[in-house]
């Protein structure tokens, strides 16, 4: 048998690579926002009946992807 050492999934994983690539789902505004790869804008529409549509810009930061703004624009 071969083995394999240990690598934690937060430093040089599949974790941490989807961190740096994608913001994490999450709710705001009443609107559940999926998980939204940094560089695009998720867009859906308003809630409760409200016309328009919501935008929330996902952008890569020094160590993470991060929703730029605390709450999506309605």
């Amino acid at each position: 048998t071969t083995s394999i050492p240990y690598q934690d999934p937060n430093i040089n994983g599949k974790w941490y690579d989807y961190n740096r690539m994608y913001c994490q789902p999450t709710m705001a505004r009443n609107l559940f926002w999926n998980a939204t790869r940094a560089g695009d804008v998720a867009v859906q529409s308003c809630p409760g009946g409200a016309n328009g549509v919501a935008r929330w810009r996902c952008i890569e930061t020094e160590d993470t992807a991060a929703w730029y703004r605390d709450t999506p624009d309605l």
